[in-house]
C-alpha cells in the first residue's frame, strides 16, 4: 500500500511539473497580433482644399501619409479617367504628370501598410481646357451675419473667349467635397447696378445674392461657366470659396470694447507721468485685462503697444509710441414722369473679347500705370510737413504732370481705402503696427457705432480693427482687408510711411498680389522726420531724376533715432514714371494710361457705331443709366517740342437733341489742360452748339424711351448723333511743357436724360 501511494505521489508531482513548466513556457512566448489600423494619408499640394483649378493638362500631388507600424507604399488613381500608379515615396509622397480629362477629376490617393490596410484622401481636380477665369471670386461683403438677411455681391473676371454662352455663368452652392447642392443667382457683364456689375463688357461678371442664415458656419460656393465646343458644351469652374456666417456685435457690447480703449490709452498717459513708462504699461496692462469683454491682453512683440482680442471678435491695440513717432452732383429734375428704358433694353456698348489688344506702347512690365496720386495723410494735424511736402513734390513736377489728390485726417476713411487701386501712386501717411505678424495701418475714421454697423463683417473676420491713440480710437486696415476689398491696380508704387509697415511682407504682398509694382516701408518704429526724409528724398528721385525704385531707393538707411527703423522697399526695383502721351486710340483694348473719374470705359462698338480705326474706342458719358456719375478721363504727359496741334476723333450722342434744343439742358463735352496754372478750356461743344448738325440714332437707346413711330408728337424723342468728327486745336503753346489733358462729358439742368461722347485717335502732331 505504502509503495502504491508512493507512486501515485510521484506521479502527480512529475504531472504537476510538466504541466507546470507547460503553462510557465506559455507565458513568456509573445501572443500573435493582428494589425488592424488603417495608415492616414492627406494631400498637401497643390492645395489642401478637397477641390482644385487648373488649366493645365496634367497635375502634381504631394503630401503626407503615417501608419502605427509603417507605412510600406502609397498609390493614386484617377477615378473619373480610370488611370492609376504608384507614388513616389511613402511618409513624405508625391506624384508628377497625372492626365486629367476635361472637366472634374475625382483622384485618389491611397496608403497602404504591410497588414495591406488602407488608408484614403481623394482631391477633386477640374480642369478648365477652354475657359480662363482672370481673378479669384470675390464677395462683398465677405461675410454673412447669422439671422440678417444680406445681399452679397459676388465677381468672378473671365477671359475673352468668342464661345463663351453669357447665360451660362451661375453661382454654385456646394458641400465639403465641392459637389453641388444647389444652383444660384446668374451672373453678368452687362453693366446693370441692379446685378452688381458696374461697367459692361469688361469681363467681369457680377450677381447679387441674398444670403439668410439662421446659425454660424460656412456657406461654400463655386462659380460655373460654359463654353461652346465642337463636341458640345463644355463647363468650366472656379475654385471653391467660402462665405463665413458669423454672429453680430451689439451696440452695447461694440461700445464697451471702445471703453477699454479709449480708457485704456488715457490711463497710461496719465500714469505715464506719475510713475514712468516701463509701470504705467504694466498697470495699463492688468487694468485692460480685468475689463469685461476682454478675451485676451498682453504687449506687442515690440513692448510698445497693448494688443487686445474682445470676446465680441473685434482685435484691438492701443498705441504706446512717443509723439514723435507714427505709429459733382446735379440740381433736382424738373422734367417729370418721363417713361424709362428697362436696364437690359439700354445702350452701353460692348467690349468685343476676340477683338485684339495691342501692347501698351511706351510701357515695359515695370512702367507705373497711372499719373493719378493720392497722399493718405490721416494724421495730418500731428505731422503736417510730411503730406504738403511729398504733394508739392508731384505738383510742381514738370515731366510727367501728376493729378494729386491730398485726403487729410477724418477724410482718410475705410471707404478711400477701397479706392486705392484707382491710383498710381499711393502715399499712406499715419500711424501703424504689427500684432501677431500682421502689419496694420490707421485710418483717420474715428470708430463709431455706425461705422460697426457698416464695417461689422470686415471687424469680425480680421479685416479691420481698432486702434487708439490719445484717447481716440480708429479704424485700422489689416493686409486682408487690401487682398479681398480694394481690386486691382494699375501698376502702383505704395509708399507706407507709418510705424512697422515693413516690418514683415504681410502688408507688401497684400498690395503686390493686386498689383502693385513696388512697396515701402520701415521695419520698426519710425521717427517723423525720418519718414519724411526718407519718402521726399525718394520721390525726388523719381520725378525730378528720372530715376527708377530701386536706383532713387538707397538699401540699408536707419533712423538716427532709437530703435533705428530700417527703410526698406519690396517689390521691383525697376518701376518708374514716363512722360509720353500713350494710348490715345485706346487700341490696349483698356484705359491704361488714363485716370477715369465716373462713366469712362474702352469699348469695341456702340450698336452699329465701329471705332474710327482698329478695335476699340473709348467712351465718356454722363452715365447711361447704371451711374449718375458723370464721366472723365485723364493723362499726364509731357508734350513734345515741335509738336503744335491736338487732333482727335468724336461722336457725340444725346437724349438731350433735339427737344431740349434751347432750353436749360445743355449737357456738354469738355477739353480742358493744366500746365500747372489751372485748367484751361481747349474745347466746348454743348446741345445747343450741336443740335443743327444731328441726325437721329435709331436702335440706340439710353435710359429714356424711344420714341413712338405712330406718334409725331415725338419725332424728336430718342437718341441723336453727330456721327464721326474730327478737330484739330493749336497747342504750340504748351509744346514741350508738362501737361494734364482732360476730357470730359457732363450735365447742364439735370442727370435724368443721358449723353455720350465716343472717341478715338487723340494725338499730338
Amino acid at each position: 500500500m505504502k509503495t502504491y501511494l508512493k507512486a501515485l505521489c510521484l506521479l502527480m508531482v512529475g504531472i504537476a511539473l510538466i504541466f507546470g513548466s507547460c503553462s510557465k513556457k506559455k507565458t513568456t512566448e509573445p501572443t500573435p497580433t493582428t494589425d488592424t489600423q488603417k495608415p492616414t494619408v492627406s494631400i498637401t499640394a497643390p492645395t489642401y482644399e478637397a477641390v482644385y483649378v487648373t488649366n493645365q493638362e496634367t497635375v502634381n500631388l504631394s503630401g503626407n501619409a503615417s501608419d502605427n507600424i509603417g507605412v510600406t507604399s502609397v498609390t493614386w488613381a484617377n477615378v473619373s479617367k480610370a488611370t492609376s500608379g504608384s507614388c513616389i515615396g511613402t511618409t513624405n509622397w508625391s506624384v508628377s504628370g497625372i492626365t486629367l480629362q476635361g472637366e472634374d477629376n475625382l483622384i485618389v490617393v491611397t496608403a497602404y501598410d504591410a497588414a495591406n490596410n488602407a488608408g484614403k484622401d481623394s482631391i477633386t481636380v477640374t480642369y478648365n481646357q477652354y475657359l480662363s477665369f482672370t481673378t479669384d471670386p470675390t464677395a462683398d461683403p465677405s461675410g454673412v451675419i447669422v439671422g440678417q438677411s444680406t445681399d452679397i455681391i459676388i465677381r468672378v473676371g473671365i477671359a475673352p473667349n468668342p464661345n463663351l454662352l453669357e447665360d451660362s455663368v451661375r453661382l454654385l452652392k456646394v458641400n465639403s467635397q465641392g459637389q453641388v447642392i444647389d444652383s444660384l443667382n446668374s451672373l453678368y457683364d452687362d453693366g446693370n447696378l441692379s446685378h452688381g456689375d458696374d461697367i459692361a463688357g469688361d469681363g467681369v461678371f457680377s450677381t447679387k445674392q441674398n444670403f439668410y442664415e439662421s446659425s454660424e458656419g460656412t456657406t461654400r460656393l463655386r462659380i460655373m461657366a460654359m463654353t461652346q465646343e465642337t463636341q458640345g458644351n463644355i463647363v468650366a469652374y472656379t475654385s471653391v470659396f467660402t462665405l463665413p456666417v458669423i454672429s453680430g456685435i451689439s451696440d452695447e457690447t461694440f461700445n464697451a470694447n471702445l471703453m477699454v480703449q479709449d480708457e485704456g490709452s488715457n490711463k497710461f498717459d496719465s500714469l505715464k507721468s506719475a510713475v514712468g513708462e516701463a509701470q504705467a504699461k504694466i498697470q495699463t496692462l492688468t487694468w485692460v485685462k480685468g475689463q469685461s469683454g476682454v478675451s485676451s491682453a498682453d504687449t506687442t512683440e515690440q513692448g510698445d503697444a497693448i494688443k487686445i482680442e474682445y470676446d465680441s471678435g473685434i482685435k484691438g491695440v492701443i498705441l504706446l509710441y512717443p509723439d514723435s513717432t507714427k505709429g459733382g452732383s446735379s440740381s433736382a429734375r424738373s422734367r417729370q414722369g418721363v417713361p424709362q428704358v428697362p436696364p437690359s433694353k439700354q445702350t452701353r456698348g460692348t467690349l468685343d473679347p476676340t477683338k485684339v489688344r495691342l501692347a501698351y506702347s511706351q510701357a515695359n512690365e515695370d512702367t507705373i500705370g497711372s499719373t493719378s496720386v493720392l497722399v493718405y495723410d490721416a494724421f495730418y494735424q500731428q505731422f503736417p510737413e510730411e503730406g504738403d511736402e511729398v504733394c508739392s513734390l508731384f505738383v510742381k513736377s514738370k515731366c510727367p504732370k501728376f493729378t494729386v489728390t491730398h485726403l487729410k485726417d477724418a477724410e482718410c476713411t475705410v471707404e478711400k481705402v477701397k479706392t486705392f487701386a484707382q491710383y498710381g501712386t499711393i502715399y499712406i501717411s499715419t500711424h501703424g503696427g504689427v500684432t501677431d505678424g500682421q502689419v496694420k495701418f490707421l485710418t483717420g475714421e474715428i470708430a463709431t457705432q455706425a461705422g460697426k454697423d457698416k464695417y461689422i463683417v470686415e471687424l469680425v473676420l480680421d479685416e479691420m480693427g481698432l486702434a487708439t491713440v490719445k484717447g481716440k480710437s480708429y479704424f485700422s486696415i489689416f493686409p486682408f482687408f487690401i487682398t479681398l476689398e480694394t481690386g486691382a491696380y494699375p501698376k502702383s508704387i505704395v509708399f507706407n510711411s507709418s510705424c512697422y509697415s515693413a516690418n514683415n511682407q504681410t502688408m507688401s504682398d497684400a498690395f503686390k498680389n493686386e498689383g502693385v509694382l513696388t512697396y515701402f516701408g520701415f521695419s520698426l518704429s519710425v521717427g517723423g522726420t525720418f519718414s519724411r526724409t526718407s519718402g521726399t528724398g525718394m520721390f525726388d528721385k523719381m520725378i525730378n531724376q528720372q530715376k527708377k525704385t530701386g536706383e532713387a531707393f538707397t538699401a540699408g538707411q536707419t533712423d538716427p533715432f532709437a530703435p533705428h527703423a530700417e527703410f526698406k522697399m519690396y517689390g521691383s526695383a525697376n518701376a518708374r514714371y514716363v512722360s509720353d502721351f500713350v494710348n490715345g486710340d485706346f487700341e490696349t483694348g483698356s484705359l491704361q494710361g488714363w485716370t477715369k473719374e465716373g462713366d469712362g470705359r474702352v469699348i469695341s462698338q456702340l450698336v452699329f457705331i465701329d471705332p474710327t480705326q482698329g478695335s476699340f474706342m473709348g467712351i465718356i458719358s454722363t452715365g447711361l443709366g447704371y451711374t449718375l456719375q458723370s464721366g472723365s478721363i485723364s493723362q499726364g504727359c509731357c508734350i513734345p517740342a515741335g509738336k503744335t496741334t491736338l487732333t482727335f476723333k468724336y461722336d457725340f450722342l444725346s437724349e438731350e437733341f433735339k427737344k431740349y434744343c434751347g432750353t436749360a439742358y445743355q449737357d456738354y463735352f469738355e477739353i480742358t489742360i493744366d500746365s500747372g496754372g489751372g485748367e484751361t478750356v481747349l474745347f466746348y461743344k454743348n446741345i445747343d452748339d450741336l443740335c443743327g448738325e444731328v441726325t437721329q440714332a435709331t436702335g440706340i437707346h439710353f435710359d429714356q424711351e424711344p420714341p413712338d413711330p405712330e406718334d409725331p408728337n415725338e419725332k424728336e424723342d430718342g437718341v441723336w448723333r453727330t456721327g464721326w468728327t474730327t478737330e484739330s486745336i493749336d497747342i504750340s503753346s504748351y509744346a514741350g511743357k508738362s501737361v494734364i489733358l482732360i476730357f470730359k462729358c457732363g450735365d447742364i439742368g439735370d442727370s435724368i436724360f443721358d449723353t455720350a461722347v465716343l472717341l478715338d485717335e487723340i494725338k499730338f502732331q
